[in-house]
């Protein structure tokens, strides 16, 4: 029995590390359930405005961090694209 609650507990921690909106490419800046964990966790015994000011600066953090993310695979997509482009425009002066 202890095996199972076990695997359980496992398998719900695992699941729940990954959030959604970080594949579905989500920017609407809603927190997972890790991120509402580690808030909580980081702001146990403080004041409440200590709690306000850390968990600011950990929400400014991650979406930084998202669009930061964002932005390298969209230079990442038209460093792609423009490749396309100059080969196209070079095949087209070339005949």
């Amino acid at each position: 029995m202890k095996q199972w609650m076990v695997v359980g507990l496992l398998l719900a921690v695992g699941l729940a590390a990954f959030p959604c909106h970080s594949y579905a490419g989500n920017m609407s800046g809603g927190d997972s359930i890790t991120d509402k964990t580690s808030d909580w966790l980081a702001t146990i015994g403080k004041s409440p405005e200590e709690r306000d000011v850390i968990i600011a600066q950990r929400k400014a953090d991650r979406m930084a961090k998202r669009f930061g993310e964002a932005m390298k695979s969209t230079a990442e997509k038209t460093g792609k694209e423009m490749k396309k482009m100059g080969k196209k425009i070079g095949d087209a002066f070339n005949n």
